[in-house]
C-alpha cells in the first residue's frame, strides 16, 4: 500500500477480525438515492460474518440492493 497517511496503521485480515469481535455496536452507513444515511446497530461476528438483524425498510434495504454501503466500528 502506498501514500499512506503518517499515523496510520495497516492492520491484518486476522487483527481486523479480533477488533471486532471485541465491539457489540457499529455504524452501517448506505446510499439512499445519492446520499449517505447512518444507523447505529447491534451486532456479532459469526466466523468470517458481521451479522445484525433488523425489521423491513431503508437499512436491509439498502445494503441488501445497493452497492455503495459501509460498516465500521
Amino acid at each position: 500500500m502506498t501514500n499512506v497517511p503518517p499515523g496510520t496503521e495497516i492492520l491484518s485480515q486476522e487483527e481486523c477480525w479480533e477488533l471486532l469481535k471485541g465491539a457489540t455496536v457499529g455504524r452501517l452507513a448506505v446510499d439512499v438515492a445519492g446520499q449517505p444515511d447512518i444507523f447505529p446497530i447491534n451486532f456479532v461476528v459469526d466466523g468470517r460474518a458481521i451479522v445484525f438483524r433488523t425489521a423491513a425498510g431503508t437499512k436491509l434495504a439498502a445494503s441488501v440492493l445497493m452497492r455503495h454501503v459501509a460498516f465500521e466500528i
